[in-house]
């Protein structure tokens, strides 16, 4: 008896940290596209004075922002060749599209529909009488599931739900 309750306390523990796993990754995933976003609205100058100082640290030769843009390896035709500026080149083309291309690989592997099912789900654990329980979250993940409950249904189960929850924490 003692053994099996050994494995249990440790499944306990391993699901418990499980689900606040995922709630931490969210979470960072929430993060991290808002300070990929804070960097792509006002980020800029600070980037720009970064590179900046660091090209003159090395003797590098300071882009003229303003100038026409020119294609390294590729001669200039007049009239042929689309005429940006350096800064349209290196905020629009380089720094905003680098910022974009991750948070659009970000809301591809983490869509909010996603993240909120992760996080619903993470109310499943059993552990401290089914403290992470949480009405509201399940009444979320059921409606993901419109084949499994019909809005009749859905009306019900929060209701229902709190009568489980009841139950099973007295037993």
């Amino acid at each position: 008896m003692v053994a099996i309750f050994g494995i249990t306390n440790e499944l306990n523990v391993a699901l418990q940290k499980h689900d606040q796993d995922i709630v931490n990754a969210m979470a960072m995933v929430d993060i991290t596209k808002t300070s990929l976003q804070k960097l792509r609205d006002e980020g800029w100058n600070f980037h720009m004075d970064k590179v900046t100082s660091f090209l003159v640290k090395y003797g590098v030769e300071v882009p003229n922002m303003e100038a026409n843009y020119i294609i390294p390896g590729r001669r200039m035709y007049r009239g042929k060749s689309p005429q940006i500026t350096n800064f349209h080149h290196f905020r629009v083309e380089v720094f905003l599209s680098v910022i974009d291309l991750q948070l659009q690989e970000l809301e591809n592997r983490f869509p909010e529909v996603s993240k909120e099912l992760l996080m619903c789900m993470s109310c499943f654990n059993p552990a401290n009488r089914l403290a992470a329980f949480d009405k509201s979250k399940l009444t979320r993940l059921a409606g993901f599931y419109p084949s499994e409950f019909s809005s009749t249904e859905l009306l019900f189960f929060e209701h229902s739900l709190e009568n489980f929850i009841v139950s099973i924490r007295e037993d």
